[in-house]
């Protein structure tokens, strides 16, 4: 692709390949633009617009004054050209050894006999209902009114070693009030999976439940408007059947008055397993980032823009220092 800067075209080129950039530039012109300019600033929608201005200054100021700053222009928007606005790591409970969260700072609560081992949040499925094994939160997550704005994503490792009828793997809401995200490892004793989501038209079964005592890979992402995406193990499952369109209400109007990790606000059973990684962001993963996801494994985090970006600024920054 070619960007632009003040109606001009910029002899550069920039694609995302699962957020991993790749960009160059060359063919420079000996027309000259401030970094600070209004121009440079509104020529493409940065996805990190803090990280730009923090490397733009810096650049400015290291570089001669002689630098051709046109160069400069088209590297930075290289480096963001074609990046859609994407999600953020907002929790992540990793069960390392405790239940720390160790990006938002909300700690779980561990309910019953629910326990840390092994790196792992373990839990016997025992017993029924609320006070099932399972983990609360120190604070309210909030869902609906942390990310109703951008929209989240819920990912997590999980193993199932036989849960039972209507166990859910997290259910986010009022509970028997109705207005939920669940993830039923069970629809009753069908032996198929099924999300809820409120205001989705009915609740969707995705399939037989993913088999029993192998850990699973799960990311649910649902659009500010309420639109819902289900991955299994990095593939899509289009949440569409004869009752639900997978268009829910919009997410800003989701409770907080129950929210858990393994138990069920009705007399269900809990979950019968463990969970090796549990994460939310703020945003949507792209099918790309959730396959890239999957495939690096529960112990990494697919990079974020602001990261490669800085990456890549970091580099032609050393690049001119060599150079000058």
């Amino acid at each position: 692709m070619r960007p632009t800067i003040a109606g001009e075209e910029s002899d550069c080129h920039a694609d995302v390949v699962d957020s991993t950039f790749l960009w160059g530039f060359w063919g420079i012109s000996e027309k000259k633009f401030d970094l600070s300019s209004p121009v440079i600033k509104t020529a493409v929608q940065f996805p990190a617009k803090e990280a730009i201005q923090l490397a733009s200054k810096q650049l400015k100021a290291d570089l001669p004054n002689t630098m051709n700053r046109k160069f400069i222009c088209s590297a930075i928007i290289c480096a963001t050209a074609g990046v859609a606005s994407a999600a953020t790591l907002a929790n992540r409970w990793s069960f390392t050894d405790d239940t720390a969260d160790s990006v938002g700072g909300n700690t779980g609560v561990l309910v019953g006999d629910a326990s840390v081992s092994g790196g792992q949040l373990v839990l016997d499925g025992a017993p029924n209902g609320p006070g099932a094994d399972s983990m609360g939160f120190t604070t309210p997550l909030d869902i609906g009114g942390t990310h109703g704005a951008n929209g989240v994503t819920i990912e997590s490792w999980y193993t199932d070693t036989g849960s039972g009828s209507w166990s859910k793997l997290f259910s986010f809401g009022n509970g028997t009030g109705g207005r939920n995200i669940i993830f039923n490892i069970q629809q009753g004793g069908s032996g198929q999976g099924r999300v809820q989501y409120q205001g989705m038209g009915g609740e969707f079964n995705f399939g037989a439940r993913p088999s029993l005592s192998e850990e699973h890979y799960l990311a649910l992402t649902i659009s500010p408007e309420g639109l819902v995406n289900l991955y299994i193990d990095g593939a899509q499952i289009p949440v569409v059947n004869a009752a639900t369109t997978g268009d829910g209400n919009d997410l800003s109007t989701l409770p907080s008055s129950w929210e858990r990790i393994g138990a069920s606000n009705w007399g269900d059973a809990g979950m019968s397993g463990s969970v090796n990684e549990f994460r939310i962001w703020d945003g949507e993963l792209s099918a790309g980032e959730v396959s890239q996801s999957f495939a690096l494994g529960p112990d990494t985090v697919v990079p974020e823009p602001a990261s490669s970006l800085l990456l890549g600024l970091g580099s032609l920054f050393l690049f001119f220092r060599r150079r000058s």
